[in-house]
C-alpha cells in the first residue's frame, strides 16, 4: 500500500494513513469507512483501486471472522 500511495495527493495519504492505522489495530469497522472513502475518490490509478478493493475485501472477511465484543 505504501508504493502505490506513496506520490498520492496530500488528502488520499491522510485517508490512506488513518486505513492504515485502523488496520493495524485491528479496528476493522473504522478501517472499512476509510477504505470506502478511498475507493470513492476519483483520482485513484487502477492500480491504487485495486489496493483498496483488495484491501476492503480482506477487512470485510476480518470482521466477518472477528468474535463478538466482549469475549
Amino acid at each position: 500500500m505504501d508504493t502505490e500511495f506513496a506520490n498520492s495527493d496530500p488528502e488520499v495519504q491522510a485517508i490512506t494513513y488513518l486505513a492504515k492505522r485502523h488496520i493495524r489495530y485491528e479496528r476493522f469497522p473504522e478501517a472499512l469507512v476509510e477504505l470506502e472513502k478511498l475507493s470513492s475518490n476519483s483520482k485513484l490509478t487502477e492500480a491504487q483501486q485495486k489496493v483498496v478493493s483488495a484491501l476492503t475485501e480482506q477487512t470485510k472477511q476480518a470482521i466477518a471472522k472477528a468474535p463478538p465484543p466482549g469475549q
